[in-house]
């Protein structure tokens, strides 16, 4: 009884701590997108601005 209780606190915490590393990693690679995509997108603008205009 008391393993099994010591057992499912252990596997929560670790549950809870994976939940809040997982949201930082999207967090973060949510960041890394967008950073990536507005440099490609500054370099598209760079390279054909006659396609997308003066956005």
């Amino acid at each position: 009884m008391y393993s099994t209780f010591y057992i499912n606190r252990s596997q929560k915490k670790c549950l809870h701590f994976m939940e809040i590393h997982r949201q930082k990693v999207l967090y973060v690679l949510q960041k890394l997108i967008r950073e990536s995509t507005s440099h490609f997108c500054k370099n598209r603008l760079e390279k054909y601005p006659m396609f997308y205009g003066n956005r």
